[in-house]
């Protein structure tokens, strides 16, 4: 059942709650309703996400995101006529019209870069924001303070204390801007005792951004890279140099927009590590609509390398580590999710995590041409298992997920979350 007739079948009670998970939009709203969402997620590619044309309309703890490669497909809300609309714990990825002050434009970074940081020291670092109305700062991560805590409406300095990191520690998370919604700003950094660190600079302004804007438009280049982004929902499409699409965690797409071949693909997995003793497995789980293997058989990994619609087998390019070729048209119709995952072996016995790994990303090819690549933010810490990304049907078509999310206990925690009997 879509959602916009999960509303229609909700018009005459005034109320609906959204189980979690995903729900592609657009969303039309033209009678009073509370929409409920327990962080459920609103998306769309091409039109607003949610569009309203009643008052007495309510919104409630949903994401709105509007993943359009156009800066006209990025609107994640539009209220029309003047609609009078409460929200409530919302957040949204891309641009709001028809809320005063609201609709106007948002410079902030969608990635905010922090660069190495001295070890063993606290650290401080500064960057600009530039916001249409008042609205409050909030630090989702641990040892990172943020003054001042209230914006003023327009431009705004913003100074960051990072409490001392061991070396080679992994700095992720995000910032938060409360206004009447939420959005969100990730956070990156790592730690270091060799290289000469400044102890305080400016890592991102509005101004910078512009400039650089401009010199890219004198030396005829019009890329950019996809975290230099002014807006939030931007970088999650900007293109390559190279004419890849490049996603970021959390983003998804519809095969069926990136290759008239969408059957057969093939997804390689690549990393970096220095360290020689190091071994990471790949493994794909096969998922019912439970979100649980049907049997056994339903893990591809070195042990059981392939079936009638996957084959895992060692990279063929030069950086791939591995790679899994898929037949879509094969796969069973009550399989719902393939499941891309990496994991350390004996990670335990050898004391060993994902914060020894730099470079992490997953690739989709179809024939020679590469359709995307999800490069995984460095973020890991004592994690022994990453779900890199999720194939997955919707209304008869194949959609990626990228995820890049890190789990603690390795392959055998996995197996136990998917169902998998481990001995």
């Amino acid at each position: 059942m879509t959602l916009q007739e999960l509303y229609n079948q909700a018009i005459a009670q005034g109320k609906l709650l959204l189980p979690p998970g995903e729900w592609a939009g657009p969303l039309h709203i033209r009678h009073p309703m509370v929409i409920e969402g327990h962080r459920a997620t609103l998306w769309s590619q091409s039109d607003p996400v949610l569009i309203i044309d009643s008052d007495q309309v309510t919104i409630r703890k949903i994401s709105v995101e509007a993943l359009g490669d156009r800066k006209s497909n990025q609107v994640a809300i539009k209220i029309l006529n003047q609609r009078k609309v409460t929200f409530e714990d919302v957040k949204i990825r891309g641009h709001v019209e028809g809320v005063p002050g609201e609709s106007e434009k948002w410079h902030l970074p969608a990635l905010l870069e922090l660069g190495n940081l001295p070890a063993h020291q606290a650290s401080h670092r500064t960057f600009r924001v530039n916001v249409p109305v008042p609205c409050r700062l909030e630090s989702k991560i641990s040892g990172l303070r943020l003054t001042p805590e209230y914006l003023q409406a327009g431009s705004n300095v913003i100074e960051i204390a990072i409490d001392p990191l061991p070396d080679h520690s992994l700095l992720w998370g995000e910032i938060v801007l409360h206004s009447i919604f939420q959005r969100a700003i990730t956070v990156t950094a790592s730690t270091t005792t060799e290289a000469e660190v400044p102890e305080n600079r400016t890592v991102w302004s509005p101004a910078e951004r512009a400039e650089r804007r401009e010199e890219a438009h004198r030396s005829g280049r019009t890329n950019t890279k996809p975290h230099e982004s002014m807006e939030p929902s931007a970088q999650a499409s900007a293109p390559s140099l190279s004419s890849t699409r490049g996603l970021l965690k959390g983003q998804r797409i519809d095969l069926a927009e990136l290759s008239a071949d969408k059957n057969i693909v093939t997804i390689a997995f690549g990393w970096k590590v220095e360290r020689p003793d190091f071994e990471v497995d790949s493994a794909v789980f096969s998922l019912d609509a439970q979100q649980k293997v049907r049997h056994d058989q339903d893990l591809l990994f070195y042990g059981n390398p392939s079936n009638d619609y996957l084959r895992l087998e060692k990279g063929l390019a030069s950086a791939d580590q591995e790679q899994v070729s898929i037949d879509l048209s094969k796969v069973p119709s009550d399989v719902q999710r393939l499941v891309m995952t990496l994991s350390i072996y004996e990670a335990e016995e050898r004391r060993q995590n994902f914060s020894y790994l730099t470079d992490i990303y997953l690739t989709m090819m179809a024939g020679q041409k590469e359709l995307f690549r999800f490069t995984v933010p460095d973020a890991f810490v004592l994690e022994t298992a990453i779900v890199l990304g999720e194939l997955y049907r919707y209304r008869n078509h194949w959609r990626f997920a990228a995820v890049g999310a890190g789990y603690h206990g390795g392959l055998k925690a996995l197996c136990h979350t998917y169902g998998v009997t481990v001995i």
